[in-house]
């Protein structure tokens, strides 16, 4: 699994960020499914994939935010990762449904 253990969704800490458009964990990785790649603080990740359209998750690692799409993604265990949805789009139902209830 290219270094990472797969994780469930309840296995990290969800905050949201970004003005409140996004949720986002430490330690964790969305793998695959990317849409596009940009240099960037691990801080304007978040920022990046919501100005997106298409992008409604990623992951930040080693200077680069990965802007993502799909449903359902399933976040792995990544050390110095960022992960984390745009709220109100497609892949962010499980993650607000853990964090609500």
């Amino acid at each position: 699994m290219d270094g990472c253990d797969a994780a469930g969704l309840d296995a990290y800490t969800w905050s949201v960020g970004s003005g409140g458009e996004v949720l986002y964990a430490l330690g964790c990785d969305f793998y695959g499914n990317d849409i596009g790649s940009v240099n960037s603080a691990d801080s304007d990740c978040g920022d990046i994939c919501f100005k997106n359209a298409n992008c409604d998750h990623f992951s930040f690692s080693g200077g680069v935010c990965y802007l993502k799409a799909a449903v359902d993604p399933a976040p792995r265990a990544l050390t110095g990762g960022v992960c984390g949805l745009v709220i109100g789009r497609p892949a962010t139902g499980k993650i607000a449904y853990l964090i609500v209830y």
